[in-house]
């Protein structure tokens, strides 16, 4: 047998395979490799899964989403690196326009949560908005498009700027809170670059023309807003009337706000009393009625504001879809408390007027406050029906601790079904709905709700109701109520 040779060994080898193994098992690699799974799992692949992609959309894979099945994305859409596009948890959409492209480290959201109940913030509830981004708009760098805002097709948002409520189509917005500083205004021929300088000295680039029509701008005391009919906006196969109510209670306080340049939670009078928004009437006309609204119509709403002094605002407000329609006129004033956190202490508040102006003031009270008026002061027809409402906080109290203005209709038909029998609701539908708000009541409070009188023909039933406090009795709103078959 011949002499075999000793093996020898390569230590340089060894050593880099024993490093290799060593690092494959350090838990500071395996610990980053779970979280770039966790953030890929669940900001971005799992998430964007739920949304709701139109074709050739791209989306950088930095971006972050947040209750994607609340996400419309459309066609060619752009999502920048960083993005967080954070929809609702319950009914707040975010749609995005086709071709509409939004640079990094935006952030855009339909929802937020409340602050003001004295527990910490996020234990408490979150108020929910569409946010919707027209066609062919450029959000740019750092931007924040917060809740309900509603931003036109070909607009320009310029970098880090703060969106909220409407913005026309073609406008250039620059700064926070952003405000117009120009128009976008494409033509075939002879477009030019031009540098718009906005709020704090931000500057813009944006197409403009050689001789272009006005600015496009945010017109005091006017809004128009567009939707689809889809699910949040749907009820027994037509609109809901509970939408409906939040949406022309939403519209009538922008343009009050823009007006008085203060967001809500900062109305004050002169000597710095907070100062609440109250409804004292609205009233509600459909053509033909709420079930002729059909499901994926487009709708296009349109509101006009006036005031009669500093203290009362008129809305004017038209409807339109397909198959159907529907007018709207709400009246409200301002309240403060007479002793605080007691909400039948509300008393009459005014707010200081920055640019009185900008809003048409009338010479004389409307007839639509006069008939308020003359109602308040009349005592209604003795009652037919009386039954009990005990109020559930978590629907018919907002934000401030006050019973919702919109949660009267429903108040009022929950009350008409026990008068009427189980059913009618689902046979009958609004036509018309005429309230009265007189004062208000604490969340604990009972109460009375009474029918003074019904007439009926062969497609429609009109009900006069109110609601009354049962612990001192107090009228607190009527209604009048139209419904057809």
């Amino acid at each position: 047998m011949g002499s075999e040779k000793p093996h020898k060994i390569d230590k340089s080898r060894s050593q880099r395979i024993w490093r290799l193994i060593s690092s494959t098992f350090d838990p500071r690699v395996w610990l980053h490799g779970i979280k770039v799974l966790n953030y890929y799992g669940h900001t971005h692949v799992s998430e964007r899964r739920k949304a709701t992609l139109g074709r050739d959309v791209r989306i950088s894979p930095m971006a972050s989403f947040a209750n994607a099945q609340n996400l419309i994305i459309k066609n060619r859409a752009r999502i920048g690196a960083n993005v967080s596009l954070w929809a609702g948890p319950g009914r707040g959409r975010i749609v995005i326009g086709e071709d509409t492209m939004i640079g990094p480290n935006v952030m855009v959201t339909a929802a937020n949560y409340r602050f003001n109940d004295g527990s910490p913030v996020t234990s408490q509830a979150m108020d929910e908005s569409d946010t919707i981004i027209g066609d062919d708009v450029w959000i740019g760098h750092g931007a924040t498009i917060l809740p309900g805002a509603k931003i036109g097709d070909g607009a320009v948002i310029g970098a880090g700027a703060v969106v909220r409520g409407e913005v026309s189509a073609n406008a250039v917005l620059a700064g926070n809170p952003a405000k117009v500083v120009g128009s976008r205004l494409i033509r075939a021929a002879e477009d030019t670059l031009a540098t718009v300088t906005g709020p704090g000295n931000v500057q813009i680039t944006a197409l403009t023309t050689a001789d272009p029509p006005a600015a496009a701008s945010v017109v005091p005391g006017q809004a128009k807003r567009h939707y689809s009919i889809d699910m949040p906006q749907m009820a027994l196969s037509g609109l809901s009337e509970a939408w409906l109510f939040k949406e022309l209670g939403d519209i009538h306080w922008q343009m009050i706000t823009e007006f008085l340049q203060s967001p809500s939670s900062a109305l004050a009078n002169e000597t710095g009393d907070r100062l609440y928004a109250t409804f004292t009437r609205l009233y509600l006309e459909v053509t033909p009625k709420l079930r002729d609204f059909q499901e994926n119509d487009m709708l296009e709403l349109s509101s006009t504001l006036q005031r009669y002094g500093a203290s009362f605002f008129f809305g004017m407000h038209d409807l339109r879809a397909q198959g159907a329609g529907c007018r709207a006129q709400t009246m409200s004033t301002f309240a403060k408390y007479g002793e605080r956190g007691k909400n039948t202490s509300l008393i009459k508040g005014t707010p200081t007027l920055v640019d009185p102006d900008s809003v048409p003031s009338v010479a004389e009270f409307p007839a639509f406050g006069i008939q308020y008026r003359d109602r308040r002061g009349t005592e209604p027809a003795e009652a037919i029906f009386e039954c009990e409402y005990e109020i559930l906080p978590s629907h018919d109290i907002n934000g401030v601790g006050l019973l919702y203005f919109a949660a009267y209709p429903t108040i009022f038909d929950l009350c008409f079904e026990k008068f009427e029998g189980k059913g009618f609701l689902i046979d009958y539908s609004t036509v018309s709905k005429d309230l009265y708000y007189y004062t208000n009541s604490e969340p604990t409070e009972t109460l009375i709700f009474r029918v003074h009188s019904r007439e009926e023909d062969k497609e429609t039933i009109r009900h006069t109701a109110s609601l009354s406090r049962k612990g001192d009795g107090k009228r607190m709103g009527e209604v009048i109520s139209v419904k057809r078959r």
